[in-house]
């Protein structure tokens, strides 16, 4: 008969076990605090992991605060039909055209606050 696994503690389930050190300002490092803090992530080390991934491109976090703008605008987009008057209908589109142009340029200028929330 087998033996039931033994639980191991996390700590020793752990396979990230190597570091990488870098020598900065204190300037510098109160700007990548804030810049991860920023971006939503729980630490610098989690913010560099994620730009190290996107290599060069646009990061899994960013990715995903993008898209959750686009699904808000989205449902914006699909209460529109029930708007009564028609002065309703167009100032809601008007506002949902430079919602996603606002969210474009934010995007093309690599803005790290893109689509994070309504201005």
């Amino acid at each position: 008969m087998t033996q039931p696994p033994k639980h191991t503690r996390r700590s020793e389930q752990r396979r990230q076990t190597t570091t990488i050190s870098i020598r900065c300002t204190e300037t510098e490092k109160r700007r990548f605090h804030a810049r991860a803090e920023r971006q939503g992530f729980s630490s610098v080390s989690a913010w560099i992991k994620d730009l190290i991934k996107s290599e060069g491109g646009m990061g899994l976090r960013m990715r995903q605060v993008i898209s959750g703008r686009l699904g808000q605008i989205g449902g914006r987009v699909s209460d529109v039909p029930d708007l009564q008057r028609r002065s309703d209908i167009r100032a809601e589109a008007l506002l949902i055209t430079q919602d996603l142009q606002r969210l474009q340029t934010q995007i093309r200028n690599g803005d790290s606050d893109a689509g994070q929330s309504d201005p």
